[in-house]
């Protein structure tokens, strides 16, 4: 099993065979906002997350299902590569983007995709 040490703490990474231990089916198609085109996300398969840890907190009080412990139970990560909406723009599917901190260039914040090198920016300024 790969894992992700962090603090003494071996985490589950996608991929691993209980990353989608009680996780329900993947979206069958993209969410509504995004463009026909787009693709199940290449890290999570779809789910737009996976698990971290299994039984990681008590079920204290209630049933012992499936979906009581994926929602109670398993602590969970969000996806970085889909934002947790398990699909993607299809023109995203080449690189599984690592953005990293760049800079600021006139208000505005960038990162980097550390893979492909790929910008996106952020105005900084207080919006009124």
């Amino acid at each position: 099993m790969r894992s992700n040490w962090h603090n003494g703490i071996s985490y589950v990474q996608p991929g691993d065979r209980e990353a989608w231990v009680d996780w329900p089916e993947p979206r069958k198609n993209p969410p509504d906002f995004m463009s026909s085109d787009s693709v199940q996300c290449g890290i999570c398969r779809g789910h737009g997350g996976w698990n971290l840890l299994l039984g990681a907190h008590p079920l204290t009080g209630r049933d012992n299902t499936s979906e009581v412990r994926h929602m109670y139970s398993h602590m969970k990560a969000v996806c970085h590569g889909c934002a947790g909406h398990g699909w993607v723009r299809a023109s995203d599917k080449r690189c599984v983007h690592e953005f990293r901190w760049a800079g600021v260039v006139e208000r505005h914040t960038q990162f980097t995709c550390v893979h492909c090198k790929q910008s996106v920016a952020w105005d900084t300024r207080r919006k009124s």
